[in-house]
């Protein structure tokens, strides 16, 4: 990946900010593979869009990410730390598109055809805050089902019993295992252990928030010190700027 410049960076965020997370997700792809047409980075399965994400916030902003997750049994407050690993980023130059793999699951007399779910899936899908985490997730899973019958009966996926879709999941997961990252997570509260789903995405744009209103704090700074222009101060490296402002009178 090249390292976009620091004038890239705001812009990126100075148009994200007014985004979806979905729409901000696809914003994000097309800065960590800016050869790339919209077209194919829509196409991308979710594996591969997180696999990219993953290397892109690995190598702008470190391997580590910190997180602040609730304990689903007692609400205890838990402090979570995940390096991502090497398996994740090493896979992330995977360039085929996911609509064309057709796949089938076979479960009770049921025979269901599907694809894998894309970034263009995501982004069509309406968000879990409006419609309910669940909702959400059986839309994007109906959106993926190409056709399904029972006993030759053709079926509407809206009408698939769950333990078919189950099974349709299931094979998904299999086919496209990073689609879905999840760390388990103890609670030193209670010891219950839960399942924290962690989406690249997310934090490659809290990052890049955090960042961005840093650089502007230290373009005002600098500019009122010295009367620099925005340009003047983002063309220097990071380490110039913070010497720069250690010299600031306060």
């Amino acid at each position: 990946m090249r390292t976009p410049s620091a004038r890239v960076l705001l812009d990126v965020w100075e148009h994200g900010i007014v985004l979806r997370p979905a729409e901000r997700a696809l914003l994000l792809l097309a800065v960590a593979v800016p050869d790339a047409s919209v077209a194919d980075l829509s196409g991308l399965s979710l594996g591969d869009r997180n696999r990219v994400l993953f290397t892109a916030r690995r190598h702008l902003f470190g391997a580590t990410l910190d997180a602040v997750a609730t304990c689903p049994d007692c609400g205890e407050d838990l402090d979570v730390q995940w390096a991502i690993p090497d398996a994740i980023t090493t896979a992330a130059a995977a360039s085929r598109a996911a609509g064309a793999d057709r796949l089938s699951a076979e479960i009770d007399g049921f025979v269901v055809e599907f694809r894998l779910p894309t970034v263009a899936d995501l982004s069509a899908t309406p968000p879990g805050e409006a419609s309910g985490p669940a909702s959400s997730q059986r839309a994007l899973l109906h959106r993926c089902i190409l056709a399904a019958s029972q006993h030759t009966t053709a079926v509407e996926a809206e009408a698939l019993p769950p333990s078919v879709l189950d099974a349709v999941v299931r094979t998904m997961e299999a086919a496209d295992p990073d689609g879905l990252v999840e760390i388990s997570i103890e609670c030193p509260a209670c010891h219950a252990v839960a399942d924290l789903p962690l989406d690249p995405a997310a934090f490659l744009w809290a990052d890049l928030d955090e960042w961005a209103r840093r650089a502007l704090r230290e373009v005002a700074d600098l500019a009122f010190a010295y009367g620099w222009s925005q340009d003047e101060v983002l063309a220097m490296s990071a380490r110039r700027r913070a010497t720069y402002l250690e010299l600031v009178p306060r």
